[in-house]
């Protein structure tokens, strides 16, 4: 049985209050929350609202997916881009050679042929990253001036001793057969890959939806006692199912695009391994709630549209916020007390799921990979020796330290 902590607030204003908070944004504002009312004094974190943060970890894995099944056609262009350049440099060879040819010739020998192969090269320099179906044009073009190219040379075979041009015309000929078939296995990467591309924006919309869904149960599962383990158990088969489909992700790409094991690099999911695990963290921290704040009974906005806050330092919260406002670990530093609320909507489920200074490590290793992400703006990244105090110290903060001083509150 999961145990939770029941809060008989309306959540309506917990919502309200996150939505505006810096980074999660309008998309918490529901609008029949837009209006100003009184505001329940006390704030409440839970998982409902670390799903609504997710949805950006889905589209980083999202695009992680589309790279790594984008890798055979990635390959099959890199082969057509080669063999351009190689091509090029034949090219360029013949054309010298003709030129040296007219010139011992009493008249220009293939003007047109000449002029078709420098208009070539042109095209190759400005074009060997361009779209299939151009490069595949390019060639037929060249195909038909060197087929001109090879009836002209053999009605005046005397003039190219040792058949220098009309060998090097032959290594071209069979160089845009080659070319001409990887540039069919490029085009035909080329559909495949979009077709999976669409497959995977599916994906990562139904996962969004999911974590939406999950968020909505949860939070009605916190409102109201009338349908609690329903709802929390409906929420977990969902984020179970998230976390199957990121899965199943992985595997039928991994499948799809098999190579010789003596040519195969290593697929790349660090983002999707990450969003796995934060998503199987929240599964397992269904039903909680984290006091964070205190608030004044209506809203203040002293100067501004942010309300006023007074946060307990003997929370979470207020550890999590001694670590933000540390000098230099954002830019501009310090950080802000709503930074503080979004690093506990983001890493809650870290927090809950791995408590004890035993894994302290685990921790700082999801919490780097998240922060890699870019969830929480302004951090300082650019000194990695703070960076890293940085990442220890969060991690650090679902630990419980004595508090020095006699206030035990600070506002905003």
């Amino acid at each position: 049985m999961i145990a939770f902590t029941k809060t008989s607030l309306p959540v309506a204003s917990r919502r309200r209050i996150l939505a505006m908070l810096p980074p999660l944004g309008a998309s918490l504002l529901a609008p029949r929350f837009g209006h100003a009312e009184a505001c329940e004094p006390r704030l409440l974190v839970s998982v409902a609202d670390s799903l609504l943060e997710y949805r950006v970890l889905l589209e980083r894995a999202g695009s992680e997916a589309i790279a790594n099944a984008g890798r055979d056609m990635a390959r099959k262009n890199q082969q057509s881009r080669d063999l351009w350049g190689e091509l090029k440099v034949k090219l360029e060879q013949l054309q010298a050679r003709l030129k040296a040819a007219s010139h011992n010739a009493s008249a220009p020998l293939f003007p047109e042929q000449t002029g078709a192969i420098e208009k070539n090269v042109a095209w190759i320099d400005r074009g060997v990253s361009g779209h299939a179906e151009v490069v595949q044009a390019r060639a037929l073009s060249l195909q038909m001036v060197m087929i001109s190219l090879l009836q002209e040379v053999s009605r005046n075979c005397t003039l190219d001793p040792g058949n220098q041009i009309q060998n090097l015309v032959a290594e071209i000929l069979a160089d845009l057969d080659g070319h001409n078939t990887i540039s069919d296995d490029a085009e035909t990467e080329q559909s495949k890959w979009e077709e999976q591309i669409k497959r995977i924006n599916r994906t990562t919309q139904d996962c969004q939806a999911g974590l939406v869904q999950a968020s909505q149960l949860l939070t009605r599962s916190l409102q109201s006692t009338a349908d609690e383990s329903g709802s929390v158990s409906e929420a977990k088969t969902i984020l179970d199912k998230v976390s199957d489909a990121l899965k199943a992700q992985i595997a039928w790409i991994e499948e799809e695009h098999k190579a010789p094991v003596h040519n195969q690099a290593a697929f790349q999911w660090s983002y999707t391994n990450v969003c796995v695990t934060i998503v199987d963290a929240a599964g397992k921290s269904l039903g909680r709630a984290e006091p964070a704040a205190y608030f004044p009974n209506s809203f203040s906005h002293p100067g501004g549209i942010v309300p006023s806050i007074e946060i307990d330092r003997s929370s979470l919260l207020g550890r999590v916020r001694n670590v933000v406002r540390t000098p230099n670990y954002f830019n501009p530093s310090p950080g802000s007390d709503f930074l503080a609320i979004s690093c506990v909507v983001t890493f809650l489920p870290i927090w809950w799921n791995y408590p004890g200074p035993a894994e302290q490590s685990t921790r700082e290793n999801l919490i780097r990979s998240i922060l890699n992400l870019g969830l929480i703006p302004r951090v300082n990244t650019g000194d990695q020796g703070v960076y890293g105090r940085f990442v220890h110290d969060l991690a650090a903060a679902c630990i419980a330290q004595p508090l020095g001083g006699s206030s035990n509150a600070s506002s905003v």
